[in-house]
């Protein structure tokens, strides 16, 4: 699975995360406290999930297709 760009809205404490986009080899989060490193993690880490079959809102989810070009 390889990721381009994530976006990420919680909805729980109203927090949106700017656009972030990947490169296709190594990428670095880096800043201070507060600022969202762990959030981008945990939603990379969801999207796994997912992409592996997990359920998504009690819903099982299938494979996703891979869209790399």
């Amino acid at each position: 699975m390889k990721i381009h760009k994530l976006e990420y809205k919680d909805h729980k404490y109203e927090r949106k995360l700017e656009k972030v986009s990947f490169l296709p080899s190594i990428n670095l989060l880096v800043g201070v406290s507060g600022v969202g490193k762990t959030e981008i993690l945990k939603a990379i880490r969801r999207l796994k999930r997912i992409a592996n079959g997990a359920s998504l809102n009690g819903v099982e989810i299938n494979k996703f297709k891979d869209h790399t070009p």
